[in-house]
């Protein structure tokens, strides 16, 4: 998605930048970029400017042709112990665009799992609708219907060094 010399200097870049705990435990536990603590000549900043702007929601007409009036944008970092739960229904209870984008090369550190809570808790049967795996520089964006969940599943502290992190930026755009 992005240029390999770009990608490492947003990498270079996130390794040095501050983040704080996102929780609560109950729910989720995961690190979050300081975005005020960033130069407005960061790269990162750059980056996330150009996903709330104006010109890429018009691209994601584009590819969707969907009318999205807002979003959410969030550059999180992962490490062993981190995760996300299912949240109460109305976390889940619009349409939404989801945008997912890896920067890391932990193939099992930030896998994302959609699924409609409701349906499986009658039954037996696999309730996960899909799964986005974690890649290096690749961008993945989910069509999530109303009543469909996502959730980041457990990173176990041996599927990560102490000092290795995945960063992931987590869109949601509302229609």
């Amino acid at each position: 998605f992005l240029k390999p010399e770009f990608l490492l200097k947003l990498n270079e870049e996130l390794k040095s930048a501050k983040y704080f705990v996102k929780g609560p435990a109950n729910q989720q536990n995961y690190e979050v970029l300081d975005v005020k603590s960033l130069s407005k000549s960061s790269d990162v900043a750059k980056l996330l400017n150009i996903l709330a702007s104006k010109q890429f929601f018009h691209l994601l007409h584009e590819y969707t042709e969907l009318d999205l009036l807002e979003n959410r944008i969030e550059l999180q970092r992962w490490k062993g112990g981190c995760y996300t739960l299912i949240g109460d229904p109305s976390t889940y209870a619009n349409d939404s665009l989801d945008l997912i984008f890896y920067i890391g090369n932990n193939e099992h550190v930030g896998i994302v799992n959609y699924l409609t809570p409701e349906d499986s808790e009658d039954s037996d049967d696999e309730s996960v609708l899909l799964t986005v795996y974690p890649q290096n520089n690749s961008l993945n964006l989910v069509y999530r219907s109303a009543g469909t969940a996502n959730f980041m599943k457990y990173c176990y502290k041996s599927t990560i060094m102490d000092d290795e992190f995945n960063y992931i930026i987590v869109c949601s755009y509302k229609e």
